[in-house]
């Protein structure tokens, strides 16, 4: 049961008076949905449905002490990405933490906060919510609201697979809340809530879907969907023999192969991933 008090105005009571409902008083609603217990074995859940249907609420009251990712301190507005995190953590810690949750961009890494996507912040969020549940300790519940809102679809599919797979490493918990279903089966959760149902299912054997491929030769151009995002260099050698990962219609992956000088049968060496 929740209460609100609203205070009786003239503003108050015409809106009120336009669609016949009550003016002012206490506010009251009463969401009802079984949650899963804190002492139960789970790693990740879910806590799916449309807008306003009390998703942030029910996992507020359940889960009291979690983190919430986005609620910390403020980012630095002069440091990079990687100096947001907790001192005591190493700088590979924090590079795992960040590709862990999807968020595979070195050089977005180097920018302060302030620069990165809507996209890329949330991941952001999210990798030092985990980074903060670490310090807390084993088994440290870490909510996530608005999960996959502001990232596109197949973003937001793969990087559910990526963060249940680190949460599941890392001996943490993670409470995904959100309301798109079509990244749940990415998630692969241990349970999903579904207050506007008031259901709590637990997960089935069924697994994350088989992810499909379509590799073939490109040409080198192709390099510039790609090239913002590599560690170590934008530029690529004319010579290369280049190939292209889609998943549907979507590029995902570009490989680049030099021919290997050396003695022995002719080969070839990676040279761009």
């Amino acid at each position: 049961m929740l209460e609100s008090a609203v205070r009786p105005t003239g503003r108050v009571a015409q809106v009120a008076g336009l669609f016949d409902l009550p003016a002012g008083g206490t506010r009251r609603t009463t969401i009802n949905c079984p949650m899963p217990d804190t002492t139960e074995v789970w790693s990740v859940g879910y806590i799916g449905g449309p807008s306003g249907s009390g998703k942030t609420t029910v996992a507020r009251r359940a889960f009291q002490h979690a983190v919430w990712c986005g609620t910390g301190a403020p980012w630095p507005a002069d440091c990079a990405v990687v100096d947001g995190f907790p001192h005591a953590m190493g700088a590979s810690a924090v590079v795992d933490l960040l590709s862990g949750v999807g968020f595979n961009s070195p050089p977005a890494w180097l920018q302060p906060y302030n620069t990165l996507s809507e996209g890329q912040k949330w991941r952001a969020d999210l990798a030092r919510g985990l980074a903060e549940g670490l310090r807390r300790g084993p088994g440290t519940v870490v909510c996530a609201d608005e999960f996959t809102s502001v990232v596109d679809r197949d973003t937001a599919k793969s990087g559910s697979a990526a963060v249940a797979k680190a949460v599941r490493r890392l001996g943490l918990r993670l409470v995904a809340v959100g309301c798109h279903n079509d990244c749940v089966e990415w998630l692969d959760p241990d349970w999903v809530a579904r207050p506007v149902d008031k259901t709590l299912t637990r997960r089935s054997l069924r697994g994350r879907p088989k992810a499909r491929f379509e590799i073939f030769r490109c040409h080198a151009a192709a390099w510039s969907l790609f090239r913002e995002h590599h560690y170590l260099s934008h530029t690529l050698a004319p010579s290369s023999v280049c190939f292209m990962a889609v998943s549907g219609e979507t590029p995902v992956g570009f490989s680049a192969w030099l021919p290997f000088v050396g003695p022995g049968a002719p080969a070839r060496r990676e040279h761009r991933t």
